[in-house]
């Protein structure tokens, strides 16, 4: 994913006709990898947090 990334920015910066296109499209897939990370750790913590919720209630019950 770096090497990609560096690749990808490394063809922006040698492209001079298109740099805007090339800007708005390197933008828009930070955004989406940042946004699927997030997902990620949001989905992640609440599967802790539901794991823990379930555990406890073992715990009690038992």
């Amino acid at each position: 994913l770096i090497r990609f990334l560096s690749s990808v920015t490394s063809l922006m910066l040698n492209e001079t006709r298109l740099p805007n296109e090339a800007f708005l499209a390197f933008r828009a897939l930070i955004w989406f990898l940042s946004s699927v990370t997030s997902l990620m750790l949001i989905k992640t913590r609440f599967l802790t947090e539901a794991f823990i919720a379930f555990r406890t209630l073992i715990r009690f019950l038992s």
